[in-house]
């Protein structure tokens, strides 16, 4: 390319940057416009900044470091830039959109060097030698390209879409760090919105470095002691629902060129329910004033032991209502002075028995709060606690659990991590000695490990956190041979299920790029686990309706939800990819998307039938909705959020359904917010936002020359949600996709089932058979790319 054309470019993207008014890429109005005449382009720019304004050069900068952000833009390589010294913002400093077109933030490590590196031959120990600290940086990045529409030369020309560098923190040495695996997190308004890791950065950001250094050496560049070097990003992916639905919603307007996509709920909310407390001092009295009396107190009591259920076994029942007796008839205030860590526990349990019944007085106090502030000022110390042990993971995994309820995650978190190690140091995660510590200790102490690690597994995949515990540490029994009680059985899995939970997140969420067949072969696997999992909630099932009346139990209605959130956290990403397709396909012109999505019809069609039947179990007349524990609000939200993509991806097939899924989803909400639950308020303004995300979507894919693809089998009349004992002999569950099935009359156990327990295992959507079944289908499918996995989310808008 001439020189004029290059100075043409580099003036284009100048005066791009200055008015904030985007231009075409450079390769559509300079045709010969390559990588190498890009960076001429970024060289000019460079000049003219340090010639005409005083700029001056201060390092350099890697971008689109992360496979999967090369592949957003169909890049085989990452880009690179230079760093200007106005391009650098002091630490604290306010920010304003209108200084950006369209701006993102991604967070990396910065290197400063000591030392001279000159390529082509820099090696990972030359780099090692040169750095002399690192420090965590923010850059943001904002092109002056319309709409991000990006090739390599496009943000080469315009120096690897830097707009800013934000260097923070302490200086730290390399020896001190582990730039192979270290962790790094992005919070707005104190939410977690992405996790990402340094390995993501070509393995380790020293690589980086070298790769950076060997390929600007073709430039002539070098770089000098005192200059900044950026790695790239560390690809920061959404792990939790909120992070999910904010990076989906920004996405969808961003895509539907919508604008202000910043006015989503999700961005705006601060704590929902505000508590503070201040710690008494050790030797303070603790008030026993306005305490319900002991008929009451029973009744909390035995409220909380309803709603808490097998699920989380934190109290011991025979001492927990001997030490009520105690305080009641003996001398309170000296009871609670020398029990204290139990008074506290006494206090929980009331805010919780508090929580399950009433409801908030004002929007920013949630139910029970009263109690809960009162046993949090009195919980003792940190460096005291653990030594009264197995009280004090009981009362550490109450106050775990009351946070995670009103929203503040992070600080359950902490909770239930100090109880696990607590629990840990006490041994309870190996098989105790039960001729030592007698049958009803150790029972009580395999019962609250299990609890704990039920907690564990849910809190850490909410947050898009590692888990506390690794199964391999644990040889403590979770069906003893010596127990087999109906109780013990539904414990044991709920906490198979929140395993395999776990595993989904740590196998399936990938934030490269996943070949097809290695996804659909874990997915066979999960599958299988499911399908085991069936027939134990079947066996479960048989043993508990032989000729009853009961509708469905709480416990297994408990299991059943989450067994259906294991299918719909394993099936989301192929929903994301259909909707990757389309969202590529849209304003391109009609794609074969139904061949794209053959092979995988059947798991989608499992995981929306598993969403489908999450909103009917939820909406069942007299199903006791948990208002208060938050665990049906996210059953309600994540199938809510599925069939919303589900309904925009597939209208010819889920059409008719579309608007009863809407209904069932917002009556669950509205349910909630009637009975003062201020998180489903937010939830639900999230989720009308989203619906009209897909709704506008959805109605622009409606064009002459576009064929929105169908799944193969449609759906048939949803049968509802029955009651066991209930005559409903004329139902049948829909077949979202055709499956061979075992005789209705034949079962994988001895005993063939009642109609009854037919009739209930068909309408809850549990069928190890179907499992099964879609395992055959799915044969051995070629080795080919999955190009959208739910950890590429981020890709769409860096």
């Amino acid at each position: 390319m001439q020189d004029s054309e290059l100075e043409q470019i580099s003036e284009a993207l100048r005066a791009a940057r200055i008015s904030k008014r985007p231009i075409d890429p450079p390769t559509k109005t300079w045709k010969n416009l390559d990588a190498d005449s890009a960076f001429e382009v970024q060289k000019i720019t460079v000049k003219n900044a340090i010639s005409k304004h005083g700029d001056r050069l201060v390092g350099y900068k890697l971008g689109n470091i992360a496979k999967v952000m090369q592949d957003a833009f169909g890049l085989d390589q990452p880009d690179y830039g230079f760093l200007l010294a106005s391009t650098f913002i002091y630490e604290g400093t306010a920010l304003s959109l209108k200084d950006y077109i369209k701006p993102f933030v991604e967070l990396e490590p910065a290197f400063v060097l000591k030392g001279h590196l000159k390529g082509p031959n820099v090696t990972a120990a030359d780099v090692i030698n040169a750095i002399d600290y690192a420090i965590p940086a923010i850059e943001i990045i904002d092109s002056r390209v319309k709409n991000w529409a990006i090739d390599l030369p496009d943000t080469l020309a315009d120096n690897g879409s830097t707009a800013a560098v934000i260097l923070g923190g302490t200086p730290r040495k390399l020896t001190d760090l582990t730039l192979s695996n270290t962790r790094g997190n992005l919070r707005f308004n104190d939410q977690e919105v992405m996790t990402g890791n340094t390995k993501n950065v070509l393995g380790n950001p020293i690589s980086a470095v070298a790769w950076l250094v060997n390929k600007l050496s073709k430039y002539d560049i070098e770089f000098f002691p005192g200059q900044v070097v950026l790695p790239g990003s560390f690809w920061l992916a959404p792990s939790s629902t909120w992070s999910f639905t904010a990076r989906l919603t920004l996405m969808m307007a961003e895509k539907l060129q919508i604008d202000a996509p910043f006015s989503a709920p999700s961005f705006l909310n601060d704590e929902i329910y505000p508590l503070r407390w201040r710690a008494a001092a050790a030797e303070d009295q603790p008030d026993i004033n306005g305490l319900p009396s002991i008929e009451h107190a029973l009744y909390l009591y035995n409220t909380v032991k309803f709603h808490l259920g097998q699920n989380y076994q934190f109290l011991d029942e025979k001492s927990f209502v001997q030490n009520i007796k105690s305080f009641y008839f003996g001398n309170p205030a000296q009871k609670a002075a020398e029990s204290r860590l139990w008074f506290v526990q006494f206090l929980l349990v009331l805010s919780f028995g508090q929580a399950f019944l009433s409801r908030s007085k004002t929007p920013k106090e949630p139910p029970g709060s009263k109690f809960f502030i009162r046993a949090m000022s009195l919980l003792p110390d940190p460096t005291l606690l653990w030594k009264d042990s197995l009280l004090a993971i009981e009362v550490l995994a109450l106050a775990g659990l009351y946070l995670y309820s009103i929203y503040q995650r992070e600080s359950a978190q902490l909770y239930v991590a100090q109880a696990i190690r607590i629990a840990q140091l006490e041994g309870l995660h190996t098989q105790l000695p039960e001729d030592a510590l007698g049958p009803e200790t150790v029972s009580r102490c395999r019962n609250l490990w299990w609890t704990l690690y039920i907690m564990d597994r849910h809190f850490s995949c909410s947050l898009g956190v590692p888990m506390n515990t690794q199964d391999i540490d644990i040889t403590t029994l979770l069906d003893p041979p010596s127990i087999s009680t109906p109780q013990d059985a539904t414990l044991g899995l709920r906490v198979k299920l929140s395993h395999l939970l776990s595993s989904i997140i740590n196998t399936v969420y990938k934030s490269e790029k996943t070949p097809l067949g290695e996804f659909l072969e874990e997915t066979r696997s999960i599958l299988h686990t499911l399908a085991g999992h069936a027939q134990e909630i079947e066996r479960i099932t048989r043993v508990k309706f032989q000729n009853s009346v009961d509708t469905m139990p709480k416990g297994t209605r408990d299991i059943t939800l989450l067994y259906h959130q294991c299918v719909i956290i394993a099936t989301r990403p192929l929903l994301l990819s259909a909707l990757k397709q389309q969202l590529d396909s849209y304003g391109r012109g009609a794609r074969d998307l139904e061949s794209f999505m053959a092979p995988l019809t059947p798991l989608m069609s499992t995981g929306i039938k598993s969403a489908v039947k999450t909103l009917q179990i939820l909406s069942v007349e007299d199903n006791l909705i948990e208002v208060f524990l938050p665990f049906d609000l996210e059953y309600a939200y994540g199938a809510a959020i599925h069939l919303t993509i589900a309904n925009a991806l597939f209208p010819s097939t889920t059409d008719m359904d579309g608007p009863t899924h809407s209904r069932e989803a917002h009556a669950i909400l509205d349910d909630m917010i009637h009975k003062g639950n201020s998180v489903a308020e937010v939830r639900k303004s999230e989720l009308v936002h989203l619906e009209y995300l897909f709704s506008e979507f959805a109605t622009r894919l409606k064009q002459p020359d576009f064929q929105p693809p169908r799944l193969p089998v449609r759906s048939r009349e949803v049968a509802p949600v029955i009651e066991v004992g209930e005559s409903s002999t004329s139902v049948t569950e829909p077949d979202l996709v055709s499956m061979t099935t075992l005789s209705e009359s034949q079962s994988l156990f001895c005993a063939p089932d009642t109609p009854n327990n037919a009739e209930f295992l068909d309408s809850i959507g549990i069928s190890s058979d179907d499992f099964l079944s879609i395992v055959e289908q799915m044969g051995n499918q070629d080795d080919m790319d999955l190009p959208f996995t739910m950890l590429d989310l981020g890709q769409f808008w860096k």
